[in-house]
């Protein structure tokens, strides 16, 4: 579990705080809307993974 939370830690993007994600059925535009939703749904899960294992995160 120590080594998948310091992965999600190192792995995502400084600049937006998303965790990028990507498509196993297409390529698809990171930027476009559906890329956009996948990173989303890919933050949501890393924040709530993070947030899990530390209950005082609340950023």
């Amino acid at each position: 579990m120590s080594r998948a939370l310091t992965w999600l830690v190192q792995n995502q993007d400084p600049t937006t705080g998303l965790w990028p994600s990507s498509s196993l059925n297409r390529e698809r535009d990171p930027t476009s809307d559906r890329g956009l939703m996948m990173a989303d749904a890919a933050t949501g899960f890393a924040a709530l993974a993070l947030m899990h294992a530390d209950p005082s995160l609340t950023r």
